[in-house]
């Protein structure tokens, strides 16, 4: 889980909870890159 998602998403929808398929198919051309960018925060 990502600092920005518990601000700004409720719990059901973080990545953390939901792992990478789910997220995969919400961002599904570039998954790897938003979470690389969003774990440097």
């Amino acid at each position: 889980m990502i600092a920005w998602e518990m601000q700004n998403l409720p719990e059901d929808q973080r990545t953390g909870y939901m792992g990478p398929q789910e997220c995969a198919s919400k961002s599904a051309p570039v998954p790897n890159i938003l979470f690389k960018s969003d774990a440097i925060h």
